[in-house]
């Protein structure tokens, strides 16, 4: 690749924190309702945070979980927790199911 395509496809592509729910309902909670560590959240480079998922799923050899892909959901009924690495915040949490 030339150095002018990997400096665009640079600019499209982030770092994502991606964690997987213990159990069923959204469990991305540790001990006594804290929230998990940055330690326990897996770097996922993506473009955005579908494709995150994917890639997670694919890393983990757990890609067969979705029928069509990835759908966003609400906290609830989540599988998957996704961060961008920038802006680690509640406000820019999605939930993937």
């Amino acid at each position: 690749m030339k150095a002018k395509k990997l400096k665009k496809l640079r600019k499209k592509v982030h770092y994502f924190y991606v964690l997987k729910s213990d159990g069923l309902f959204g469990d991305f909670v540790l001990y006594n309702s804290e929230e998990k560590p940055i330690e326990y959240f897996t770097i996922v480079l993506a473009r955005d945070a579908y494709e995150a998922v994917k890639r997670y799923a694919k890393r983990k050899h757990c890609l067969d979980e979705f029928q069509f892909g990835p759908e966003e959901c609400s906290k609830t009924f989540a599988k998957y927790k996704v961060l961008p690495v920038e802006k680690p915040f509640n406000r820019y949490t999605t939930y993937w199911y």
